[in-house]
């Protein structure tokens, strides 16, 4: 039991770490901070990604103490994961350094695609949330490896 909880806690952990590092490592790469907007559409976002971490507190709280149904807790944990993932790709995408290739548009909408596919797939077969951690690690850890590349002109 306690060998169950600790690698739960450390899958846990380590999602967390790829997802945060997956937007404050590109922050400063990415994102034009002299661009004049009104700010609205970058705090909202933020407030999104947030929203997406605080649901994904709960829903690990909930899978380790197994409260609600699997699927239910699953089912948080996914859409957690899809909230995070989009409003930083929002972020990433609305307020560019530079205009971003279509290759790294496709990639984007490839992994989320992928990652919709295989959720929908786990969510029917009611898995244990580990499983969806894992999953969620495994897309965290390809979306860290996402290069924005800039549009070339020819």
């Amino acid at each position: 039991m306690i060998v169950s909880t600790l690698f739960y806690v450390g899958i846990a952990f380590i999602v967390i770490v790829l997802l945060w590092k997956s937007y404050y490592d590109r922050l400063d790469l990415v994102i034009d901070k002299e661009q004049t907007t009104n700010g609205q559409l970058l705090l909202y976002s933020n407030l999104f990604m947030l929203i997406a971490i605080t649901l994904f507190a709960a829903a690990l709280h909930l899978g380790a103490h197994q409260v609600l149904p699997l699927q239910l807790i699953d089912l948080l944990l996914a859409f957690a994961f899809f909230l995070f993932y989009s409003a930083k790709h929002f972020i990433f995408i609305y307020h560019p350094k530079k205009k971003f290739s279509r290759a790294t548009f496709r990639k984007i909408i490839g992994l989320g695609l992928s990652i919709f596919l295989s959720t929908g797939f786990l969510l029917y077969l009611v898995v244990p949330p580990i499983w969806m951690l894992i999953l969620i690690g495994i897309a965290s850890l390809i979306d860290n490896l996402i290069q924005y590349e800039e549009e070339t002109s020819v």
